[in-house]
């Protein structure tokens, strides 16, 4: 029971910038998943039809090319992982951001509401 209480203050806790963040990163994993489930059936597909094709016309130094591009799938795979640490950095910055924007109005509201605005803008 304790958890479930802690899980829903930190839920309470999250700031509207935060939850939409949330939001834009949960949409783009489902659009990055269903791009991968279609490269997956359909790139066997396209490799199987263009091997076929360019052994029947070049012959077997077609397996040359094969193996080349089997040797850069590690590479890709590292190129991937960075990419993924560099988006997460990306996504604790715009949630930093939209903080402090949110943050910021919040300040200009309460100032304008208690008539503070000349007393602040002489000090700038």
């Amino acid at each position: 029971k304790d958890d479930s209480k802690s899980n829903s203050n930190k839920r309470s806790s999250a700031t509207g910038g935060a939850v939409l963040n949330l939001m834009q990163s949960d949409a783009s994993i489902i659009e990055s998943a269903a791009l991968q489930v279609h490269t997956l059936w359909d790139g066997l597909l396209q490799i199987t039809i263009y091997t076929t094709l360019l052994y029947k016309y070049l012959g077997p130094s077609v397996f040359y090319g094969i193996s080349i591009l089997l040797l850069t799938i590690p590479t890709n795979s590292f190129t991937l992982r960075i990419l993924h640490k560099l988006s997460k950095h990306e996504n604790r910055a715009r949630d930093a951001r939209s903080r402090k924007t949110t943050e910021s109005l919040t300040n200009m509201k309460y100032l304008k509401l208690q008539s503070l605005t000349s007393t602040f803008q002489s000090q700038i």
